[in-house]
């Protein structure tokens, strides 16, 4: 009987540990986008650290927002969403500033030239790619049209067990 409860108590963990899973790529996406900002944060000695600063703020407010939803059938990703669209607005500015004049009070740490202009534009491209491939999976996982909730429900169905 003992054994039978402990078997059915791993089996739920189990299945709590994946609908988790589903969103362990956007967990690492935003890990990385909260030390890029950090670093970014660090490095500037003007008021334009308060930029990085608030997307830092908006990391650590979807982190608890992902912490809290372990063991749900469902997140809620309101801090999540907010934070990839955030970060895609802001690469696209930075981008853009990138190019100007301006850009020596963003990017104190590169002189203002031709090559340190591709070099932003790369970045903030990767960071573009990455926020909207991030905001694309957060619409599937809400649609139930990722791969891993098929799985899911697979092994709802072996388990005899649902959430």
């Amino acid at each position: 009987m003992k054994q039978r409860k402990q078997s059915k108590q791993q089996k739920l963990f189990s299945l709590k540990s994946m609908y988790y899973q589903r969103y362990l790529l956007l967990h690492y996406s935003i890990a990385c986008i909260f030390f890029t900002n950090l670093y970014w944060c660090i490095s500037l000695h003007n008021m334009c650290m308060i930029i990085p600063m608030l997307l830092c703020i908006g990391c650590v407010f979807s982190c608890i927002e992902s912490v809290t939803a372990f063991g749900k059938k469902h997140m809620h990703t309101k801090w999540t969403s907010i934070v990839f669209k955030l970060q895609l607005f802001a690469n696209i500015c930075f981008m853009i500033i990138g190019w100007s004049p301006f850009s020596k009070y963003l990017y104190p740490f590169l002189t203002v030239s031709l090559a340190s202009s591709f070099f932003i534009s790369g970045l903030c491209i990767m960071g573009i790619i990455l926020s909207y491939g991030c905001l694309h999976r957060l619409h599937n996982i809400s649609l139930n049209k990722d791969k891993h909730y098929q799985r899911i429900k697979e092994y709802e169905k072996i388990i005899n067990i649902q959430l």
